[in-house]
């Protein structure tokens, strides 16, 4: 029997101390509710049992894994991967090699290793390996003594060799989906299945998230295959923030007119035309004027604000793989900047609840350099808080005006498309160097 990806995409490793003994009497218990929940492949890895208490557990385990029609394998034990007719076995840095295991178990068998760069995973492959287990992804409770692999390290594995590779070590439903990019066919957990009090449904989550990921992956190297060129040479990389990391247009579109619905205005078109270019000043001083509201044109503007830092803290999204593009940008050995037409403090607030703050090197907005978008100030600025020059940098952006300052200043350019730009974008495609649609 040979492996294929869909197999290692829920790799369970099993860990009898993890498992809720009031809910599963036995771990043959736990392990059924994780093949119910999804799991594709089960490892039995259980140090601390007799050698016959393990061939025991081993044979009742591969009966389970046999009906349910998934692989079992056996942890590191050669010997007794033979004795209960297991489908393979995993095999560690420090265990026997893949040719006198593939000597002991067949041709037949799944022989899988532990590769921890890019040297061992090439000689696990030339030495026959089925499929390849690299991490420890995260910080693991599991080992105490094992630092995290980067990223980076996991998805040049990935593309080092032909064999999947399966992500281990750490990962959980809170952190899997910043596997997106790597190129692995799956992931190995041991907590985040045996750890939790309903093994079922947390398997079935994390089958749900996997599948995503994968789904992601394929979508996000597309976009990335295509930026690589734009990247060679380049030692930073900006982003632009509304419309271009965020989907923040939507909000600002609707705010004056939500504000003045709530005193049962509900303006016509011209309104929207009047207002689409004001700031939030000069929106507050125009609504006061126009409608009786029991306001001054201060409260306004200040409950202006109040809904904008709202929305800020809580509510606008990142744009489809912003996240995952700002991260490999980073991971990747990029410096990265946001430069910011608005006000700094509110990037921040999307920075931080959406986990890219520690991503970004340096966030400059117009204000800082003094200038709006119709001048490079802001973008040389961003570069010299990195520490290039702008001939180093790609910046990313998503209005025409930003698009012909950058341009003109020399800058290589990634368009990016946002709604409020779409009459623009024609002309947006014709001067700058590459354009994404983040969908």
């Amino acid at each position: 029997m040979k492996i294929n990806k869909e197999q290692l995409q829920v790799y369970a490793v099993t860990d009898r101390k993890s498992v809720n003994k009031k809910r599963y009497a036995t771990l043959i218990d736990a392990v059924e509710a994780a093949i119910k929940g999804g799991a594709t492949i089960v490892q039995l890895r259980e140090k601390e049992l007799s050698e016959d208490a393990f061939l025991a557990e081993a044979k009742e385990i591969k009966k389970l894994t046999g009906r349910y029609g998934i692989p079992l394998i056996i942890n590191d034990n050669v010997a007794l991967a033979k004795a209960c007719h297991a489908d393979g076995v995993h095999l560690g840095q420090g265990d026997m090699q893949v040719e006198e295991a593939r000597a002991i178990l067949g041709d037949a068998a799944i022989i899988g290793v532990s590769a921890h760069n890019v040297e061992e995973a090439l000689l696990a492959e030339k030495q026959g390996a089925d499929y390849l287990g690299s991490g420890s992804a995260f910080v693991t409770t599991t080992k105490q003594d094992v630092t995290a692999l980067p990223l980076k390290t996991l998805r040049e594995i990935c593309r080092a060799v032909q064999i999947p590779v399966v992500a281990i070590g750490g990962v959980s439903a809170e952190n899997i989906n910043q596997l997106v990019g790597c190129d692995v066919a799956g992931v190995a957990v041991v907590s985040a299945i045996f750890a939790q009090d309903e093994i079922e449904t947390a398997t079935k989550k994390l089958t749900a998230q996997v599948k995503d990921m994968l789904a992601k992956t394929e979508t996000f190297d597309a976009l990335y295959q295509k930026l690589m060129p734009l990247l060679q040479g380049k030692k930073g990389v900006l982003f632009d923030m509304d419309g271009t990391l965020i989907d923040s247009m939507p909000m600002w579109r609707t705010l004056d007119v939500e504000y003045i619905g709530r005193y049962g205005i509900h303006p016509d078109m011209e309104f929207h035309h009047q207002v689409a270019t004001m700031t939030l000043i000069q929106a507050a001083n125009f609504i006061k004027e126009q409608f009786d509201i029991p306001k001054t044109s201060e409260e306004i503007f200040n409950d202006f604000q109040n809904m904008v830092i709202e929305e800020y803290r809580n509510t606008i999204p990142l744009k489809p793989y912003a996240r995952e593009l700002v991260k490999w940008m980073k991971r990747d050995g990029y410096k990265v900047a946001v430069a910011t037409a608005n006000e700094i403090h509110l990037s921040e607030m999307v920075l931080e609840r959406t986990g890219l703050m520690a991503d970004v090197d340096t966030i400059v907005s117009c204000t800082m350099a003094g200038a709006s978008k119709e001048s490079p100030a802001v973008y040389e600025l961003a570069c010299a808080n990195m520490r290039i020059t702008p001939v180093e940098c790609v910046i990313f952006e998503d209005s025409l005006r930003a698009m012909y300052t950058a341009k003109k200043a020399g800058f290589v350019t990634v368009a990016v498309y946002d709604d409020v730009a779409k009459d623009s974008w024609e002309e947006i495609c014709r001067i700058t160097d590459e354009q994404v649609v983040l969908e």
